[in-house]
């Protein structure tokens, strides 16, 4: 029971939300279908269309990168070979195996800026 007051207390506040439905498959789907009709309407074929956009995907660039993988692989060999020739040299020789490897390092760093490797 409520006591009578000369301060007038806050009533709660309802929260009224009203949701809002929105499927993106169905409204992609609408738009494909209306650029279809519209596409239809205006005459031009759909098989002439899809057949230029396969060809221009398939324009050699698969196969450029596949080309590279030799030199790729060169490179990751010979800096393995440089580590691995430090780390023993270096266990069985010392602090020597470094300068006799320095050639090997300035002729991988030319071959790198002349893109060889």
């Amino acid at each position: 029971m409520k006591f009578p007051s000369i301060f007038r207390t806050p009533s709660h506040q309802r929260f009224h939300f009203e949701p809002r439905y929105y499927d993106p498959i169905k409204e992609d789907i609408k738009q494909r279908r209306s650029r279809i009709v519209k596409e239809l309407e205006e005459g031009k074929t759909l098989d002439g269309e899809f057949k230029s956009q396969i060809k221009g995907n398939f324009n050699g660039r698969f196969y450029k990168r596949t080309t590279g993988t030799t030199s790729a692989g060169l490179l990751q060999f010979f800096i393995m070979a440089l580590l691995f020739g430090g780390i023993f040299g270096y266990i069985y020789f010392g602090e020597m195996i470094f300068y006799f490897l320095m050639p090997f390092v300035a002729l991988f760093v030319y071959l790198r800026i002349r893109r060889i490797f």
